[in-house]
């Protein structure tokens, strides 16, 4: 959703599909922490994931689903964060090299190893070591762009 509010946010013909007004707001920059992206490739949808796009969801709203589609030169710079055995890590890495080829700023990390894995949103877990350094190093990127 993070990736669809900031496509909208910059993108006036995906604005269109959610009766969006911009807010008087400027975003700077932005993270998308273990997010689903390219939701229409194949093998995206599948499993739990189906309870969120079930079959008529995706045939009715296949150009607002199409979010990749509508990021310009104006998205903002991002963190993308990933993990180990987050069951989206592919996503992030998709989407870091679409970032890349349209010439948009952003950096992508993924967090834990072999030895130490993380899922899916491990850093919302604050007694996690590893959850802390994610936050830290978002907070980081976070302070490059403020004035």
């Amino acid at each position: 959703m993070g990736e669809q509010i900031l496509a909208a946010y910059t993108n006036a013909n995906y604005r269109k599909y959610f009766g969006y007004k911009v807010p008087n707001l400027k975003i700077k920059a932005a993270a998308l922490n273990c997010g689903a992206y390219f939701v229409l490739d194949t093998g995206v949808i599948v499993g739990g994931v189906q309870a969120y796009f079930p079959p008529q969801i995706v045939i009715d709203k296949y150009d607002q689903l199409n979010v990749e589609k509508y990021i310009t030169q104006d998205f903002p710079p991002v963190f993308l964060m990933t993990a180990t055995n987050d069951f989206l890590r592919n996503n992030a890495y998709l989407l870091s090299g679409y970032l890349r080829a349209n010439n948009i700023i952003h950096e992508i990390h993924m967090y834990g190893d072999e030895s130490n894995p993380r899922g899916h949103d491990f850093h919302i877990n604050q007694k996690d070591s590893l959850a802390e350094k994610c936050n830290l190093d978002e907070l980081e990127f976070f302070r490059r762009y403020i004035d």
